[in-house]
């Protein structure tokens, strides 16, 4: 019995030590989320435009579509300057550089 019990204090300690080095190494990341509303010159929200965001430093490029109330979001991006760029059939398309 005495055994079977080490085993599960065992069992326990090793599922705490994962879950504790996951949930710390998550808080450890430089991560940071872009959210914006696209609309057009008298203020109304485009939905369906495409938002392309392109980090500056690497490179990385991540696609959203804006909503139906126009707002975008693109969450866990690498921290640091991004350029933007949002398009719309029938709209001029917009860039934006140096957005952190």
């Amino acid at each position: 019995m005495s055994n079977k019990r080490n085993h599960s204090k065992f069992f326990l300690t090793v599922l705490v030590l994962v879950l504790g080095t996951t949930m710390g190494f998550a808080q450890t990341l430089d991560r940071g989320e872009l959210t914006g509303t696209v609309r057009d010159e008298t203020g109304a929200a485009l939905p369906g435009a495409t938002i392309t965001i392109t980090h500056l430093g690497s490179g990385l490029t991540r696609v959203v579509v804006s909503s139906d109330s126009g707002r975008y979001r693109a969450p866990l991006l690498p921290v640091g300057p991004y350029r933007l760029e949002a398009e719309l059939a029938g709209f001029a398309r917009l860039i934006r550089e140096g957005v952190v």
